[in-house]
């Protein structure tokens, strides 16, 4: 499992050249290496929480995907792969 993945020092704001920096290499790896089973993407503006908290993440980035058309485009895409298995809120 991998717990916590991030593009740190890179974040979303530069689309195309953060896709291939961080979010096509990450991908890459969950395609080729079946024995991960788990992964989950932290989806953070590390400045403001690093503000907000008083953490040292200042220089970690905007991770929110949301915040770049091309990165949530790809990211729907990619979620989209029948590699995924995605949970639901249905209440019990």
């Amino acid at each position: 499992m991998i717990g916590e993945a991030t593009p740190r020092y890179i974040g979303v704001t530069d689309g195309e050249s953060d896709w291939a920096a961080w979010f096509a290499p990450y991908f890459a790896l969950l395609h080729r290496q079946p024995e991960i089973k788990a992964s989950s993407y932290i989806n953070w503006d590390w400045s403001h929480w690093s503000q907000t908290l008083g953490f040292d993440w200042h220089d970690w980035g905007d991770a929110r995907v949301q915040k770049n058309p091309l990165i949530l485009e790809r990211m729907r895409a990619e979620m989209s792969s029948p590699l995924y298995q995605h949970g639901t809120s249905a209440a019990p």
